[in-house]
């Protein structure tokens, strides 16, 4: 894929309001990166590379988005560090080219990036929800 970013939201609702689909909760894209939060992607092609795309490496672009990394299609494994404002988080696509699944272990979430999906032009985007304690 040719861009692939995330997106950090806000939310005040606990752990228990998790959805599905989280966009009808009202969440808003935060400005900035909160301090101490962090998004790491790891497998696919990047193992053999030796390479972690952090969003805390990430210089942000329009629209509080986060550039993480180009990558191939393939399954990786995405975990956070939060910051100790969160009581956890939800990791979220809308776009068809990304699914994302919660690992049995409940460590992170497991990204499955199809481009050949069908899905809108431009960067996949993963929704990063911060949830109140």
């Amino acid at each position: 894929l040719e861009h692939f970013l995330a997106r950090v939201r806000g939310t005040t609702d606990p752990i228990g309001t998790l959805a599905d689909d989280m966009r009808s909760l009202g969440c808003q894209a935060l400005e900035t990166r909160p301090d101490g939060l962090d998004l790491a992607i790891r497998g696919g092609r990047l193992a053999a590379a030796d390479v972690t795309p952090r969003i805390a490496d990430a210089t942000p672009v329009p629209g509080g988005l986060l550039p993480l990394a180009t990558l191939p299609a393939g399954d990786y494994t995405a975990s956070a560090t939060l910051p100790a404002t969160a009581g956890g988080y939800a990791l979220r696509s809308a776009d068809a080219r990304a699914t994302v699944t919660l690992l049995e272990s409940r460590t992170g979430y497991e990204v499955d990036l199809d481009p050949a999906a069908p899905g809108p032009d431009g960067p996949v985007i993963l929704d990063l929800y911060l949830l109140a304690p």
